[in-house]
């Protein structure tokens, strides 16, 4: 979610709400095996575990890395890069948001854990009014050192303007093409 989305869910809430921090996001979850119907469709075998490091990415943009495997309750594929707020968590405090999850599902054992022990530290800080930017900046550094090289970093959709898409004013939409579309092809929009 957005800064100004949670800002406005936290004004209306009644119960503390929860924001992910740090970690993998989970973009799909679906209880089929997926995987493992894949592969006995193209009469491959395979593991399907996490340990295995699979993932898909787009045809056309190799960059990206979307993570997936299998396990009891389904398949399960992450977003590209994992979420790091680190440098807006005196923000988040400042709106109330105080409830932070952290994911390790793709981080090992004790780097999750010294990860973990650097919001933490944050936290503590935020409380105590003694959370500046050097702080910010030395806590983000430490935090690269223990997040996995393999997969990347960035804020989600923390800063992005939702209202963007959509100009009142003009009554115009921006849109990213994502598939290729011709002059006779109709086009289905869904929104406000």
């Amino acid at each position: 979610m957005t800064a100004v989305e949670l800002k406005e869910i936290t004004a209306q809430g009644t119960v503390p709400v929860e924001v992910l921090v740090y970690g993998a996001t989970c973009i799909h979850q679906s209880k089929r095996n997926l995987l493992k119907n894949y592969f006995g469709f193209v009469e491959q075998a395979g593991a399907t575990e996490k340990e295995r490091g699979l993932f898909i990415s787009e045809p056309k943009n190799k960059d990206t890395h979307y993570s997936i495997y299998e396990d009891l309750h389904g398949t399960h594929i992450f977003a590209t890069n994992d979420i790091s707020l680190m440098d807006k968590l005196g923000e988040l405090a400042e709106a109330g948001l105080t409830q932070w999850k952290l994911d390790g599902i793709f981080t090992k054992g004790d780097d999750f854990v010294s990860i973990a022990k650097l919001f933490v530290e944050a936290k503590e800080a935020i409380a105590s009014g003694k959370y500046t930017e050097d702080l910010y900046e030395q806590l983000a550094i430490q935090l690269k050192t223990f997040h996995p090289a393999e997969r990347g970093l960035d804020e989600g959709f923390y800063e992005k303007d939702p209202s963007v898409a959509y100009d009142e004013a003009t009554q115009m939409a921006t849109i990213q093409q994502r598939n290729n579309f011709g002059v006779s092809d109709e086009i289905e929009f869904f929104g406000p």
